[in-house]
């Protein structure tokens, strides 16, 4: 099959150490295993950042975390079966051992643990699809760490939340807008971005869009006016400029990977969270965001696609930074 392998370490930008392969061993899916026929993939930060990490895969490696796809091998049943259109997020961080080793979404078949695979969302095709799995979990997750969909009565949602996004045009900031203002229905939604994505932003859902070029995201912001910050871009020191915005029973929450950490000063009635790692086991939360896409609540939004062969293109484009949503990967 045709894949794209890591073929071992190497600095952020150098993907010396990246091959397409056009004659890649089909994996042989174990005991609670699925095989995929993949359609579609996409590219997230951390598909080329894993290749610098210290916890890397074990190499040589296919790579890859998004799929969508068609069910050809199939140990899930009576759940799925062959034919089923799935999608799966396939990067759990416990990158496991020899074969079955985790990733591998960059290639033309895929072998995932039954219960990471989930029915695709009806409404949209494998290509859009493809985009969603690991950027969904992460904002769903992070949100529900939060609190969200908030229904125990403390909030009018729809009146008095503020929620803040601090990076609302790329994978995890697109996703996460749309969730906070159509599935937790938050009243006031902020975020910032760059000023060719303002309107972009606002159509995701965003009350309030700041141009980081020209300010702070929490500058506009009066002291103990704001419910949540999901601070889903990790820069260092914002946990220190979020907390004066807090109010009591306010969370911080941020997604690691930049610098970014919790803040040493606390403050009476404000929650600080490291998120960590998104948790790919579950089936059931890629349940609930495919109901979100039927439901009109979520889209992806893709930027440009690339295939197999131009992968390294497209790690290059998502390195430079600056995309607007996701970077799809074309498989069949």
């Amino acid at each position: 099959m045709k894949a794209v392998v890591g073929l071992g370490s190497a600095p952020e930008g150098d993907w010396s150490e990246v091959s397409y392969e056009e004659a890649w061993p089909t994996p042989s899916p174990k005991e609670d295993h699925a095989l995929i026929k993949v359609i579609a993939s996409s590219v997230n930060p951390v598909d080329w950042k894993i290749l610098s990490g210290s916890n890397p895969p074990l190499y040589p490696k296919v790579l890859g975390f998004d799929v969508a796809g068609t069910l050809v091998g199939n140990e899930c049943a009576p759940r799925l079966n062959d034919g089923d259109a799935v999608w799966a997020d396939v990067g759990n961080s416990d990158w496991g051992e020899g074969e079955y080793a985790q990733l591998g979404a960059y290639a033309e078949y895929v072998s995932a643990l039954c219960n990471q695979v989930s029915l695709r969302p009806q409404s949209i095709n494998a290509s859009e699809a493809a985009v969603l799995p690991l950027v969904g979990l992460t904002s769903y997750e992070a949100l529900v760490m939060t609190g969200a969909p908030w229904g125990d009565g403390r909030y009018d949602p729809k009146a008095d939340m503020v929620l803040v996004v601090t990076s609302g045009s790329g994978g995890t900031g697109h996703v996460g807008l749309q969730m906070a203002k159509n599935w937790a229905q938050v009243g006031t939604v902020v975020t910032a971005c760059g000023p060719s994505n303002l309107a972009f932003c606002a159509s995701m859902g965003a009350d309030v869009v700041v141009d980081y070029t020209l300010e702070d995201v929490f500058d506009g912001l009066e002291d103990n006016s704001v419910d949540v910050v999901y601070d889903n871009y990790g820069a260092p020191g914002t946990a220190d400029k979020a907390l004066p915005k807090l109010r009591s029973g306010g969370v911080f929450i941020f997604l690691p990977g930049k610098g970014g950490a919790l803040s040493n000063a606390t403050k009476d009635g404000v929650t600080q969270i490291n998120y960590g790692l998104a948790d790919s086991s579950n089936h059931t939360t890629l349940d609930a965001l495919a109901g979100m896409v039927d439901e009109g609540m979520l889209r992806g939004h893709v930027q440009q696609d690339f295939t197999l062969a131009t992968v390294i293109d497209a790690f290059g484009a998502s390195f430079a930074g600056n995309v607007t949503g996701k970077l799809g990967v074309r498989v069949a």
